[in-house]
């Protein structure tokens, strides 16, 4: 049997590296005190940025109608360590509103953090992603 030089073979047959295997990372929302506005949510492995992700430009974002026991999904996620920020958006400005340095409106971040003054740490929310899909479960918070 004469032996076929690889320059040869169809690139069908030719093996390749496995593609990157990529996960989905799901969001139940609970806790939502009206269904005014928007949610907002964001999906980042920004430490420095968190949980504000207007300023993180990797950050994945999507905007849904507020509404209890909402879900979002995130499909094609790369394995890596992420958090999830929310924002119940009443006045669908795209924002978090803020009055005497307290959130005006509700919030939510992934392995719902107590709260504390100050900004939410990237570290108490942050889970990894790898080749299975992720579940997560937020439930909104309301400082006034």
């Amino acid at each position: 049997m004469a032996m076929v030089p690889m320059a040869m073979v169809p690139m069908a047959m030719a093996q390749s590296a496995p593609a990157a295997q990529k996960a989905s990372v799901t969001v139940n929302i609970s806790g939502l005190r009206s269904t005014k506005g928007h949610i907002l949510v964001c999906l980042s492995s920004n430490k420095k940025e968190f949980p504000d992700c207007r300023k993180d430009a990797n950050a994945r974002k999507k905007k849904i109608l507020a509404k209890n026991n909402s879900k979002v999904v995130f499909n094609n996620v790369n394995p890596g360590v992420y958090a999830l920020a929310l924002v119940h958006d009443k006045n669908s400005n795209d924002k978090m509103d803020i009055a005497l340095f307290l959130p005006k409106e509700g919030f939510g971040m992934s392995n719902n953090p107590k709260v504390r003054a100050g900004k939410p740490k990237f570290k108490n929310s942050q889970f990894t992603v790898g080749t299975a899909n992720v579940v997560k479960n937020i439930t909104m918070k309301y400082i006034l």
